[in-house]
């Protein structure tokens, strides 16, 4: 039986430093039933002159070139390219295990089977999901597998299975591998090898963040599709489910509706709000809302606020909070926040609060919403000028918010967009109802506009002027573009679900109600003109004929910046005089224009001279400006040196102490050593002592010795005296009696 055939695809794109690594690790394996398609994005680098050296020696090896949409697109090629029974995908910086590895995975018997057969990959290098030199990742079952993905370069697919599953979805730049597990998961069975199949190198496309993925999301709506889950079915969100997380994320979806074309609301009371930073402004509301059971939920957008609002939040749970928090916002733009928070109601009714305003009570039964109708604040009907920042609330059906498309989105700051969408209600044919001020409280505040983004030239303008301008200038902005309605397309965010309260969003995609930069300047100086006319400042036609755009800048700036001086002031009011004398002058007859004409040429030396005073105070002002920016400059550095040299000071005397600690130490032990040292001196002096003694001692020791020596050797020659008579002496004794004995034995022998 011949073994079945292995295709091999590799999508490549530049890849002339690693490519032949990955050939090499094919060309050496055992096994012999291999083909390889190499399939090229158009490489620009030597990367093709590196594979046709390959295919020199190897014909199994087939490359491809052409441009293309991307690696998965790539791999739907090599899938209509290769002829193998089965098809296996790795990178240009993969290698396979060892050269035995596709030889022992055909003696497994797992390629004599219709499954997707997988094994492990050995990671090289690290990254967010494995560490280096892991062995990734063993046995997977479905709950595994939807909480992280088999690695591509361990799977081998057959080929019937492909036919049933079909292409790699293009739209994901990455995971869309994932993606296909699933689907063949859903529908096919798979077969764990425990073989390490291929070392899998960090750091390819796959590995990197900034490439786009499944959300969670379009991995929940594709869970279902493909394991054909009925979301309603409530075996699917019980626990221990491994749909759980994913069919509950598709139901918050579908009930969240931030698709507002949906049948899926129920009757109630929705109160929303949006909110960046002022935590402390915020609670003082929130406690006031929570105490009215006719609410069914608050939806509350914090709009990337420095810190979030989460424990703010729990601190007052009521089961009816959710907190959607938007992230990577730099400015705090109304609209889009407010129209978020509305598409997360679901509920028939909303309640549209600004998170300043307090509820007080008996305002639901004051307030009874009837269909053909809402309510809202109204600044011309404030009793008192904090009652006018009550303007922007509303009570109104949901279904009616959504037919004027919610707020215009073209306006990015505060200012006309309430009075927009409450033209735009009126319009719709609803009846426009004031709320009953005794039921709320706007809590005052400063910096209502701190986290708006002013104009570059409008400088020094109080909350309230700023707020005002900008009524003007969305006014103005709402004249000339489009009008707001359901053919608008709101900005689009990515919602997940992350606990029973907090969802996390994410824009998607470019916001699409952008302002030209050149009819926002044009707005800005009309706005300035409407300004100046609703404050009585007009001036001559053909003065106005004659002012730049950077005239009607400075002429505001003057009149109204908080950081106008009295000179400011003066000097504005007398231009308004000599405006007015000369427009007054047009009237004159012709006999008194002489009169005037002198009058007037004292008073334009008088401006003159005013003039030259203005220019020397202001260049002396600038001056001093200068000198205090540089002043201040030179105080920052010095506290940033003071800083260091404290912290340097710091560290010297925990130095010092430690210093002076081990010099104490020292002492202590320099005066131990002292004494001991004197100790030593005293017991060397008695040695000394002892040691001559000893010497006299030995001296005369000495002496005696000789002496003795003499005497010794006197003894010893008595003693050899002595030994010699006295062996003279025993040897006549021992002689002697021998003697005798021989001289009696000789007589006797006679004798016989």
């Amino acid at each position: 039986m011949d073994k079945p055939r292995i295709s091999v695809i590799i999508p490549v794109f530049n890849v002339e430093d690693v490519i032949g690594g990955a050939l090499d690790s094919i060309v050496k394996q055992t096994y012999e039933n291999i083909e390889v398609w190499v399939v090229d994005g158009a490489s620009t680098d030597a990367t093709l002159s590196v594979i046709d050296k390959y295919r020199e020696d190897y014909p199994f090896i087939n490359v491809v070139s052409e441009k293309d949409e991307g690696i998965y697109d790539a791999m739907n090629k090599g899938i209509d390219l290769s002829s193998g029974d089965w098809l296996y995908f790795m990178g240009a910086d993969d290698r396979l295990f060892d050269e035995e590895v596709l030889l022992n995975l055909y003696k497994s018997g797992a390629l004599n089977q219709v499954k997707v057969v997988y094994g492990n990959v050995l990671i090289v290098g690290g990254n967010p999901w494995a560490k280096d030199q892991d062995v990734y990742d063993g046995l997977f079952d479905l709950e595994k597998l939807l909480n992280k993905n088999i690695c591509q370069q361990a799977i081998f697919y057959p080929r019937k299975v492909i036919a049933k599953a079909g292409y790699f979805d293009k739209r994901y730049t990455v995971t869309a591998d994932w993606d296909y597990n699933l689907r063949c998961f859903a529908r096919q069975q798979f077969l764990y090898v425990d073989l390490i199949i291929a070392k899998f190198y960090s750091g390819g496309l796959s590995s990197q963040d900034d490439n786009h993925g499944m959300t969670f999301r379009e991995m929940a709506e594709n869970v279902v599709e493909y394991f054909e889950i009925d979301p309603d079915d409530p075996k699917y969100v019980q626990p221990g489910s491994p749909f759980r997380k994913f069919i509950a994320h598709y139901n918050f979806v579908r009930k969240t509706q931030l698709n507002p074309n949906t049948n899926q609301i129920e009757k109630g009371i929705s109160l929303c709000t949006a909110i960046k930073n002022r935590a402390e402004i915020f609670e003082d509301a929130l406690k006031t809302w929570v105490k009215h059971d006719e609410i069914d939920e608050i939806i509350i957008v914090d709009w990337t606020s420095d810190e979030s609002l989460l424990q703010l939040v729990q601190k007052y749970q009521n089961g009816k909070i959710f907190l959607a928090r938007v992230e990577n916002q730099k400015k705090w733009i109304l609209a889009p926040a407010f129209n978020l928070a509305a598409r997360l109601t679901s509920k028939d009714k909303i309640l549209k609060l600004d998170a300043d305003v307090k509820l007080l009570p008996g305002f639901f039964q004051k307030h009874e919403l009837k269909q053909g109708m809402f309510y809202s604040g109204d600044w011309r009907k404030a009793r008192n000028e904090n009652e006018t920042h009550l303007n922007g609330n509303l009570f109104l059906f949901r279904a009616d918010f959504f037919k004027v498309n919610g707020y215009n989105e073209f306006f990015k700051t505060y200012g006309w967009d309430d009075s927009d969408l409450f033209s735009r209600l009126e319009s719709s044919g609803l009846n426009r109802q004031c709320f009953d001020y005794d039921t709320l409280h706007h809590i005052d505040h400063q910096g209502r506009m701190a986290f708006q983004s002013p104009s570059k030239k409008l400088k020094n303008l109080s909350d309230e002027e700023w707020s005002r301008l900008n009524i003007f200038i969305s006014r103005y902005i709402s004249k000339k573009v489009a009008p707001w309605s359901v053919n608008k397309g709101m900005l689009n965010f990515e919602v997940s679900r992350k606990d029973d309260c907090l969802i996390q969003c994410w824009q998607q995609g470019e916001d699409e109600n952008i302002i030209p930069e050149a009819l926002m300047r044009e707005a800005e100086i009309e706005a300035i003109k409407e300004r100046l006319k609703e404050l009585r400042i007009s001036l001559p036609d053909k003065i106005e004929e004659n002012l730049t755009n950077e005239d009607y800048i400075l002429l505001f700036n003057l009149h109204l910046s908080e950081a106008a001086s009295e000179q400011n002031s003066k000097i504005f009011s007398f231009i308004q005089r000599m405006l007015s004398s000369f427009s007054d002058m047009e009237e004159l007859k012709d006999e008194e224009l002489e009169a005037i004409t002198a009058k007037l040429k004292a008073q334009q030396e008088e401006q003159n001279k005013a003039r030259s005073q203005t220019e020397l105070l202001l260049q002396e002002k600038q001056h001093y400006l200068v000198k205090i920016n540089q002043l201040e400059k030179e105080l920052e550095s010095k506290k940033l040196n003071m800083a260091k040299l404290n912290a340097q000071l710091k560290n010297l005397n925990s130095l010092s102490d430690e210093l002076r600690k081990e010099i104490e130490e020292k002492s202590f032990k320099i005066n131990n050593l002292k004494l001991h040292l004197k100790d030593k001196d005293q017991l060397n002096q008695e040695v000394r002592r002892q040691l001559d003694n000893a010497r006299i001692s030995i001296h005369g020791n000495q002496k005696q010795i000789n002496i003795l020596r003499s005497q010794a050797k006197a003894l010893r020659k008595q003693l050899k005296d002595i030994h010699a008579s006295y062996t003279w002496k025993i040897g006549r004794l021992i002689i002697s009696p021998v003697y005798w004995l021989i001289k009696m034995f000789i007589r006797r022998k006679q004798q016989l």
